[in-house]
């Protein structure tokens, strides 16, 4: 999914720029993308809910929306690398390059479940910052 979506980009790279260019400049325009991105997003998850078989059906939603926001992820960064750097960089070898970090555990991710002490440290330096949550 993640090549099909990235080789409609590469049909036309003026295009896609033109348009991130705009987003970057015009508040509306960036406000239409970013949903355009979440619409895809949830899209994606309802369609890979009816793919994957699971017993519970909020296991599926789950892994659905964990796996449609880590594809909208990667597309969404290799896509502004791509725009910001049309020197030549090819948006499939970005693609590669991700993949490989997520498959290699090249991405830093927490090595096991918070839980005890340090969850709630955390949670508490959480509520004490300024977002408030």
């Amino acid at each position: 999914m993640i090549e099909r979506v990235l080789a409609q980009l590469e049909r036309n790279p003026d295009r896609v720029r033109a348009v991130f260019e705009l987003a970057a400049q015009t508040a509306s325009v960036s406000a239409h993308l970013n949903e355009l991105i979440w619409r895809f997003r949830n899209d994606l998850a309802d369609e890979l809910v009816r793919r994957l078989p699971a017993r519970d059906p909020r296991d599926a939603e789950f892994t659905a929306a964990l796996a449609a926001g880590i594809a909208m992820n990667i597309i969404e960064t290799v896509v502004r690398t791509w725009v910001e750097n049309p020197d030549g960089t090819q948006v499939n070898e970005l693609a590669r390059r991700a993949m490989t970090l997520l498959r290699g555990g090249g991405i830093p991710l927490p090595a096991a479940p918070m839980s005890g002490p340090s969850r709630r440290r955390v949670i508490g330096a959480r509520e004490n910052s300024s977002y408030g949550f």
